[in-house]
């Protein structure tokens, strides 16, 4: 424990520091000092314990220090002590929350006595506020497992299996409670730019910015990391009326703010407030909303209508026949049809900035309308640097805008050329499997490579395949495995090296695991087999 004794009286603290080194006073540091302002310095800079303080000072009160203490809410135990048997000042000791009051001069007993209980006491306090860091940092782990499990739909979406898993869990969430939820997706152009310390700023700043914001209204509320790049804040409350209006706030404030924070490119998703058996449904519209968004910052609430600057000016037919040929397939005539378009409005000088802005919304829409219908992701025209680039520029100038319709719409062309192009994200992702099994996959290389978002990804495939992609590309490479060994002399080693393992223990413990043989006793079975 550490003591700060603080006195006028430099040979006072001297002596009580005398008796405090006694065997058994239970206190290893103790520190002194003679006014307020020295007291303060110490007490911030050193992690005082117990404040052994005199009524009278030479700067002001000890009563005075006391009321800083609580007000700064500083936790440490405070005794008193005077010259004078003062009732007024043992009063408005014991109303600060003092722990004794003793007359000057000290009595060591006595000293020793009140120095004992206190101790006891602060070392009892110490071990049940260490209990229940311990108890609220297991309930936060077990409810965001529990969240989880919801959204990767280990754990169903039916009211009464939530209502039980919230039970058997001991929860402090009610399934009655509304929900608001936000997804928060960190944009950036290359891996290396968003690292371990970028995560955990992040995380911080929005759990932080996420419970002053809704807490006014909110019963519970937290921020769940959901993979490398994502993460989810919800909330709940038992009347849910203002739950969407304070994410919405919170969104527009955490996406202004984070970049004096990390340096990177982050988009917010709100959506809407909603029952406990519809939350895994509402993130996964989120994150459906992400893959198919251009922009690398800013806030989308739930549905893209309700972001866009919807101005009618005479251009909605057109973009809706515009739109009916890209799908089409009639790509360059599109192409001619929206640059003689722009061509006349800005000869006939109406292309101000509302409408130049109103203009690449509703070419958004368009192509995002094509993506939808092709089941591609649109994030795919801005995968490279110099495509991103563009469309940043894109509503710069005239010149800037045919740039990139330019671009979107060559790569649209050349996609609907590509044999992948009619596929899912779920057959695209098994394809990809296959396609490299000999490779080291990872599921954020996997996500990369078709499009989609990660979570996203894995939340729709279990659902379709009814396994994990991690089980799946295992059973994909043990039933290669069990192929090449049937069909080739091919040592057993080149076998686990095509089939994507380079550690021999490894596949051997897998190839066992799927087959209940090892894989030189399958061999050597079938071998027999074909010989007879």
């Amino acid at each position: 424990m550490n003591l700060l004794i603080v006195d006028n009286e430099r040979s006072a603290i001297q002596e009580t520091e005398a008796i405090l080194k006694l065997p058994g006073s239970g206190i290893s540091r103790c520190f002194g000092a003679a006014g307020i302002e020295e007291a303060k310095t110490l007490i911030l800079k050193q992690g005082i314990d117990i404040l052994l303080v005199s009524v009278e000072l030479p700067d002001g009160s000890g009563l005075e220090l006391a009321r800083w203490i609580r007000k700064e809410r500083l936790d440490m135990a405070c005794i008193f002590m005077s010259s004078r048997a003062d009732f007024s000042s043992v009063q408005q000791a014991m109303e600060l929350g003092g722990k004794g009051f003793l007359l000057k001069p000290l009595e060591a007993g006595k000293l020793r006595e009140i120095l004992e209980r206190v101790i006891r006491e602060r070392r009892e306090y110490q071990n049940m506020r260490a209990k229940i860091r311990v108890y609220e940092a297991n309930e936060r782990r077990i409810v965001r497992d529990f969240w989880k499990d919801l959204f990767y739909e280990n754990t169903s979406s039916e009211r009464e299996a939530i209502e039980h898993q919230i039970e058997k869990l001991h929860l402090s969430i009610n399934p009655d409670w509304s929900f608001g939820v936000v997804l928060l997706m960190v944009r950036t152009w290359r891996a290396e730019e968003y690292g371990r310390l970028d995560r955990f700023v992040i995380h911080n700043v929005a759990q932080e910015l996420f419970e002053m914001t809704v807490s006014e209204a909110a019963d519970w509320q937290d921020v769940i990391q959901f993979g490398e790049r994502s993460q989810i804040a919800i909330c709940g409350a038992g009347d849910g009326g203002e739950l969407f209006e304070l994410c919405r706030k919170f969104a527009v404030q955490y996406t202004k703010m984070i970049r004096k924070y990390a340096d990177v490119k982050l988009i917010a998703y709100v959506g809407k407030t909603v029952p406990i058996e519809d939350v895994a449904e509402e993130m996964e519209s989120l994150l459906f909303m992400d893959s198919q968004h251009l922009e690398d910052h800013g806030v989308v609430l739930y549905t893209e209508a309700e972001n866009l600057v919807r101005l009618d000016f005479g251009a909605g037919d057109k973009f809706g026949r515009w739109s009916q040929i890209l799908c089409g397939g009639k790509i360059p005539k599109v192409r001619q049809d929206l640059f003689d378009y722009l061509d006349e409005l800005d000869v006939g000088g109406g292309l101000n900035k509302r409408q130049f802005y109103y203009f690449h919304t509703r070419y958004l829409e368009m192509l995002s309308k094509y993506a939808q219908e092709h089941k591609i992701a649109l994030s795919r025209l801005t995968e490279k640097p110099e495509d991103a680039v563009c469309f940043e520029n894109a509503t710069r100038n005239i010149h800037s805008m045919k740039r990139w319709i330019d671009c979107s719409l060559e790569q649209l062309e050349e996609m609907a050329g590509s044999d992948d192009m009619d596929l899912g994200p779920v057959e695209a992702t098994v394809k990809y499997i296959r396609d490299h099994l000999s490779d080291a996959l990872e599921m954020q290389e996997i996500a990369d490579n078709v499009h989609f978002n990660q979570d996203y990804l894995t939340r729709i495939f279990r659902r379709k395949m009814n396994v994990s992609v991690k089980s799946y590309i295992v059973a994909c490479r043990m039933e290669k495995a069990r192929l090449l060994l049937e069909s080739t002399d091919l040592p057993i080693t080149e076998v686990a090296y095509q089939v994507g393992y380079y550690n021999y223990t490894s596949f051997n413990r897998a190839f066992k695991k799927q087959f209940e043989e090892s894989p030189q006793s399958f061999r050597q079975r079938t071998e027999a087999v074909s010989v007879e």
